[in-house]
């Protein structure tokens, strides 16, 4: 095999799994935004997921569902181009532990969320190493 060979297929094997970590992170993302506006626009939905009383008040759930929205806005860079904005990347993946440490802290029904993070963050790290080992081997 020819050096030119052998660089052809690891850069096509980056594109790949440029391409599963975008499909993964895209569908990650959509759901997140899906989410956050069914809570935006429901709010009693939110509270009764987690098992607070309606009547005490709702705004706690527009604020964390407009939240929620704003961060996957910053974080839509690192699905446009993961390799060029890796701290994105990190940082979403970071963003994940650190909720699902405050969700599993907080108890109760929150472990939903705190599941959601887990899920999706290994889905997302576990890609974009992937993704990272590949795109370095595209570099001899």
């Amino acid at each position: 095999m020819t050096d030119t060979l052998s660089i052809g297929w690891t850069r096509s094997d980056a594109d790949r799994k440029i391409s599963a970590f975008k499909r993964a992170f895209g569908f990650i993302t959509a759901v997140q935004l899906i989410v956050a506006f069914i809570y935006l626009l429901w709010p009693t939905l939110a509270l009764n997921t987690v098992g607070l009383d309606p009547a005490t008040g709702n705004e706690w759930s527009s604020v964390w569902a407009a939240t929620l929205i704003l961060v996957t806005l910053y974080q839509l860079p690192g699905l446009l181009d993961p390799v060029r904005n890796r701290f994105t990347v990190v940082m979403a993946v970071f963003a994940r532990v650190w909720m699902s440490v405050t969700f599993l802290i907080l108890g109760g029904s929150y472990y939903y969320f705190a599941a959601f993070d887990i899920i999706f963050g290994t889905i997302i790290a576990i890609t974009y190493y992937r993704l990272v080992i590949a795109e370095l081997m595209t570099r001899p």
